[in-house]
């Protein structure tokens, strides 16, 4: 209920009307690099794929979780894990400024936003950003309900898999771009 309540309250900065399910969160996170320790969360929402990277995460690593909609950033402020910090922003400018993190690399980005909301000239800077911030080897991958990134992350990244998860509602395209 509280994800629907964010949602409704801000619906175009969510694109959901609920969260993701155990089963997206743990096919989105098992499709990160093996011991990765920090992760750049876009549109993070009220922590269902968060809890499930940090539970993943190296004690020393760091997520920043990023999330432009302000009902639910009292969700993610009570993970209560140190090794979560949340910033309250737009994924657009993040993703330009993303060494402003003070990450000692970027390991992966995942992406729950919804591509479909952006203008085609933002979704391209969005990915052309995150490639150019991403470690060698790191990942990108999108939870999204349409494949519409596929072709953009093939303009940029070496290698792009589609997956899918039915059991979400609705169902989850899951991409993986690896540079």
């Amino acid at each position: 209920m509280a994800f629907l309540k964010g949602a409704l309250r801000q619906f175009r900065l969510a694109g959901a009307l609920v969260a993701s399910s155990r089963y997206a969160a743990e096919n989105v996170v098992k499709r990160l690099s093996r011991g990765f320790s920090y992760i750049v969360e876009y549109g993070a929402g009220d922590g269902a794929i968060t809890k499930r990277i940090l539970r993943g995460l190296s004690r020393d690593g760091t997520l920043v979780a990023v999330e432009l909609n302000e009902a639910f950033l009292p969700y993610l402020h009570a993970v209560g894990d140190s090794r979560l910090k949340v910033v309250h922003g737009d994924v657009t400018s993040i993703a330009r400024t993303l060494p402003a993190l003070n990450l000692p690399r970027i390991d992966g980005v995942v992406s729950g936003i919804p591509f479909t909301f952006l203008e085609p000239e933002q979704r391209e800077e969005v990915v052309s950003n995150t490639w150019k911030h991403l470690s060698c080897g790191g990942r990108f991958v999108l939870y999204q309900t349409t494949p519409l990134m596929v072709p953009v992350l093939k303009r940029h990244f070496r290698r792009v898999k589609v997956y899918y998860e039915l059991r979400n509602l609705p169902p989850y395209f899951i991409i993986v771009a690896e540079k």
